[in-house]
């Protein structure tokens, strides 16, 4: 056994109480036959994550997580997708999907939140209260289910990060996931060290179980981070570093475990919490 393989195992769920959750790196991946390939292969990954629309086409096909790539393989299901898209998407249909498919873990109910220059602050407060509602009300409603309800956390500005926390933290004992996408891409350039105030600010406000970040997988990046971040998750960075559209399934696969390994050590080495004052007086955005 590789040490990449070995770090796969041995970090394969993070206890917090009696809830599961996900550790260190998850895969994004598309419905795309070679995506679904690589990622059968238990090693490479600690888990795959797929897009909402996606777990919708599964629902429809009755097709659940277990018989999706293998019953050993974690599938979590994430609505961090197109505001156009979450604007048609209803409450009860977002359960139903996950009653059906039944992904192990499912990052509910986003909704948009932008800081004041894009978005007004009673519209955000309220998306904010929609979105505390919504979380809560999928979480009382899949209990019993297999699939474990992390919640987003829904924030801008220092008192709502802090206000939003205390209406989520009891869904996944303290553990979150934040979205990260925001600040990468080519319409808004590499904007890694705000995303590293504001990950810090998180921290420092709300002393979480744990942080699971979602549109981050470079290990340079993550060893900036602090130690509360337990598992982070992406796409086009796996994409890119396998060269997995000409490379061999074998060399991905094998990309793909030195990845994941890298991505655990950088997790295994935050730094520990910072205190709150040193945060507050900058006020960085988040519109995931």
């Amino acid at each position: 056994m590789t040490e990449a393989d070995e770090s796969s195992r041995s970090t394969y769920r993070h206890h917090a109480s009696e809830r599961t959750v996900p550790t260190g790196m998850l895969a994004r991946i598309e419905r795309d036959p070679l995506h679904e390939q690589i990622f059968s292969d238990p090693s490479v990954s600690n888990g795959v994550v797929l897009d909402f629309p996606d777990i919708l086409k599964l629902a429809d096909a009755g097709i659940a997580a277990k018989e999706y790539l293998s019953p050993e393989i974690p599938l979590a299901s994430t609505t961090t997708v197109h505001d156009s898209f979450l604007h048609d998407l209803h409450l009860t249909q977002e359960e139903n999907a996950v009653r059906t498919v039944e992904p192990d873990w499912h990052f509910a109910f986003d909704v948009p939140t932008y800081r004041d220059e894009d978005m007004a602050s009673a519209q955000r407060e309220q998306n904010i209260d929609n979105y505390r509602k919504g979380v809560s009300c999928l979480y009382e409603r899949l209990k019993g289910t297999r699939t474990t309800i992390v919640p987003l956390l829904k924030a801008v500005y220092p008192e709502e990060i802090r206000d939003s926390f205390e209406g989520i933290k009891h869904i996944c004992d303290g553990v979150i996931a934040v979205y990260v996408g925001q600040f990468f891409g080519p319409h808004v350039g590499n904007r890694h060290k705000e995303m590293e105030r504001w990950i810090w600010q998180i921290d420092a406000i709300c002393n979480p179980s744990g942080i699971i970040l979602i549109g981050l997988l470079s290990p340079r990046y993550l060893a900036a981070l602090p130690g509360s971040v337990i598992a982070a998750i992406g796409k086009r960075y796996w994409m890119r570093k396998t060269e997995f559209r000409t490379a061999s399934l074998t060399t991905t696969r094998r990309r793909c475990r030195v990845l994941q390994n890298r991505v655990q050590k950088r997790l295994s080495t935050g730094y520990t919490q910072q205190t709150m004052s040193q945060f507050t007086a900058s006020e960085v955005h988040a519109d995931g």
